[in-house]
């Protein structure tokens, strides 16, 4: 089995086993260790051994990723009466009060195939001892199943206090405080902080602390990925996590990821999701863990998504319209009565009052009407040439009066 499995980290257990959902999960995602065991145990198969595979991965699988995770006692009643390879099955209808006397009272035709010790973890009180003190319906469920027995209530955790535990990640820790990022850090049930050494926060340092608290945010991940858990999360393809800077709501488009996946010859290694954005962060180390709340990974620098920390440029003014030529037609002529659009004629004669030809006139100028403003505005120029005329007339015919009068008056 190896190298993924040494002698000091094998465990040989029982058949039944309970985990919670989060364990199980991991189960099923892991064939590389598995795969190990399978080949070792092979039940009726020249060369093989009959064993279950299950009765040994189990228990050396979590032994390497959580060894606290582990029951260190527990009683195994074992029937061999049917002279197979392998001991009597017993179903639900099998446990009875009859059975669990039988198993709690001590007599020359039964011994502790396990002795003080289970699963490899010494257990000075013997087993039978602890498995008394437990009352008939906890003790039901530890026939039932759990010989890795696994207590997952959700612990507290303090993420200043793991890390003051390592001088090199005193200004990564320093800034987690000054930044109040360590407060919801702690506030979460599950999570993964990606920390760097002190060395390389020199390279972030200068920056303002709104950009130093927008770049570590982006190191925690919501969600828990231990070493191993994150080996077969990349072990295919690469991965997208969710970041704490994703929840701020300032993260542009894809600032609040990180992507995570192998490079050169099989190293992990992170990088901002952002479009074009390396995979500039590798993997060094876990630093440790309380499973299944969080998980402190080292990776070897920053991870500065483009853009992060930059104000957004202010949008370019927008052009004013331009203003509108006075000299544009109107579609709707103002009536020909209108005392500010009729101008009272200049006398004929009277060169300095005289106007050039109307502007209107010039081709560069004028506008053509639209079809539907042309009737009207031939309507309006016959009205105004009428009244012109009449003008005309009248005045025409006021002045033969006057010089008639005169006339008559210089005939007398």
């Amino acid at each position: 089995m190896l190298p993924e499995v040494e002698l000091n980290d094998f465990r040989k257990g029982s058949q039944w086993f309970s985990m919670k959902r989060q364990h199980a999960m991991i189960v099923v995602a892991d064939y590389l260790y598995y795969t190990k065991f399978k080949h070792h145990c092979r039940p009726n198969m020249p060369g093989g051994r009959n064993c279950y595979a299950d009765e040994h991965y189990l228990p050396t699988f979590f032994n390497m990723i959580d060894p606290g995770g582990i029951a260190n006692w527990s009683v195994t009643y074992v029937d061999w009466s049917e002279g197979k390879w392998h001991p009597k099955s017993f179903g639900p209808l099998d446990i009875t009060r009859h059975l669990l006397k039988q198993i709690s009272s001590i007599n020359e035709s039964r011994r502790f195939t396990s002795g003080p010790q289970l699963i490899g973890i010494e257990e000075k009180k013997n087993p039978i001892e602890k498995m008394k003190s437990i009352n008939s319906s906890l003790l039901c469920l530890v026939l039932l199943g759990p010989l890795l027995a696994m207590p997952w209530a959700i612990e507290a955790f303090d993420i200043t206090k793991m890390l003051a535990q390592y001088s090199e990640f005193s200004s990564f820790n320093q800034h987690l405080t000054e930044t109040k990022l360590a407060d919801q850090i702690n506030s979460r049930q599950t999570i993964t902080v990606l920390v760097f050494d002190n060395d390389a926060f020199s390279a972030i340092s200068a920056k303002p602390s709104d950009t130093i608290k927008a770049i570590l945010s982006t190191h925690v991940i919501l969600d828990y990925f231990d070493q191993l858990k994150l080996t077969s999360t990349v072990e295919s393809k690469d991965a997208q996590l969710t970041t704490l800077y994703q929840t701020t709501g300032a993260a542009d488009k894809l600032q609040g990821f990180v992507k995570v996946g192998l490079i050169n010859e099989g190293e992990i290694a992170f990088g901002s999701a952002v479009n074009g954005a390396p995979f500039n962060a590798k993997l060094v180390k876990s630093v440790t863990n309380q499973p299944y709340n969080i998980s402190i990974l080292q990776v070897t620098e920053p991870i500065v998504a483009p853009g992060i920390g930059e104000k957004p440029s202010a949008p370019a003014p927008k052009a004013q319209a331009p203003a509108a030529s006075r000299k544009t037609v109107s579609p709707v002529s103002s009536p020909a009565g209108s005392a500010e659009d009729v101008e009272a004629p200049s006398p004929a004669g009277s060169p300095e009052e005289a106007e050039a030809p109307s502007a209107a006139a010039s081709p560069e100028e004028a506008e053509a009407p639209s079809p539907s403003d042309a009737a009207p505005a031939k309507a309006a120029d016959t009205a105004s040439e009428s009244t012109s005329s009449s003008s005309r007339i009248q005045m025409g015919f006021g002045w033969a009066t006057v010089m008639g009068f005169g006339a008559l008056l210089v005939a007398m």
